[in-house]
């Protein structure tokens, strides 16, 4: 029973030693993302919209740790496709503020009663 027991925490502690490096390069890999602009989040608010992408950039790098080939060509694109999400949130967020910008404009004005929450959608243009 001594090596089956050996063996499984050999197991074990590959697994944790795994999570380690890829929690490492997952931090590695956002920080390299932010410095490029790509990003502007959290390392711990990643977007489930750009998981997998940040998924398949720490497999490529975490390959070599485990004698396995990475495609380093994989990586730019999906760079790009961080970096796509980022701004079209970015832009989502500005169009967000310049309407609350509006709204409160106009409420000071007394020109309108209703909240930003309920602008009548005659007018949402």
């Amino acid at each position: 029973a001594e090596p089956a027991v050996e063996a499984e925490v050999r197991q074990f502690s590959l697994l944790f030693r795994a999570q380690a490096l890829a929690e490492a390069r997952v931090v590695a890999v956002h920080d390299a993302l932010v410095s490029q602009g790509a990003s502007n989040w959290a390392s711990t608010a990643i977007p489930q919209a750009v998981f997998e992408e940040y998924a398949a950039i720490v497999r490529v790098l975490l390959a070599s740790e485990f004698g396995q080939p990475g495609d380093l060509a994989l990586i730019p694109p999906m760079e790009a496709r961080i970096k796509h999400y980022a701004l079209i949130a970015r832009a989502q967020t500005l169009a967000d503020s310049k309407v609350l910008t509006i709204h409160d404009a106009l409420v000071s004005q007394a020109s309108i009663g209703w909240t930003s929450s309920a602008i009548p959608q005659a007018l949402a243009e």
